[in-house]
């Protein structure tokens, strides 16, 4: 078995390590809660509560800090969309500023991601909506959905122009899952619009 040199062990620790961080950032853990609640016997308070809760926040605080690194990132505490300048390798070359400024319509940002003309796509806790922004922040339009925590957007499909979107039942009382039943499901839904097709990392 070759034995790996310094650069291609650099390359393997970068590798795995961008795994692990895609994975906390974007909570790949959640269109598959009831599946893993099942295999480790979870009742569904179990699940909303450990998996759903507890697990997931820690995944989320870690992956937060690494979003600090790539391209727009939010802040849903303060209710900032970010943007920092990035290079022709895809590195951060200038501050993170101020992009959109939710708070004055009351609004919490959550998951984002950019279209092919480079508007962006952002899920907004509590709102029921994913709100569509141009390249300079101007509100566009929303697809509305009928569940309160959105969470986050990505495009998919032959085309990629259907919206793929993610929702939580975190926080929840009975009564707003008895009025919103498909909190915590995974919707889809096709659009005029189209979505970047995934950018390649090349590790040297």
């Amino acid at each position: 078995m070759k034995k790996l040199n310094k650069n291609d062990l650099t390359s393997l620790i970068l590798l795995f390590g961008m795994s692990f961080f895609l994975f906390a950032d974007q909570n790949l853990m959640g269109p598959n809660l009831t599946q893993i609640a099942d295999d480790f016997g979870f009742n569904s308070i179990e699940r909303d509560v450990k998996l759903g809760g507890e697990i997931s926040l820690v995944f989320w605080l870690i992956g937060g800090f690494v979003t600090l690194f790539f391209g727009y990132f939010t802040d849903t505490v303060p209710g900032i969309i970010l943007r920092v300048d990035l290079d022709s390798s895809g590195w951060p070359k200038s501050k993170p500023e101020a992009f959109i400024d939710c708070r004055r319509d009351g609004l919490n940002p959550d998951g984002s991601v950019v279209d092919q003309d480079g508007c962006i796509w952002n899920a907004q806790w509590g709102a029921s909506r994913v709100a569509r922004y141009s390249p300079n922040g101007e509100f566009l339009n929303s697809l509305e959905f009928d569940v309160p925590q959105i969470s986050c957007p990505e495009f998919g499909g032959a085309d990629l122009s259907t919206l793929f979107v993610t929702s939580a039942r975190v926080d929840l009382s009975e009564s707003q899952i008895k009025e919103a039943p498909m909190s915590g499901a995974l919707f889809s839904m096709k659009t005029n619009y189209k979505g970047q097709k995934a950018h390649q990392i090349l590790l040297s």
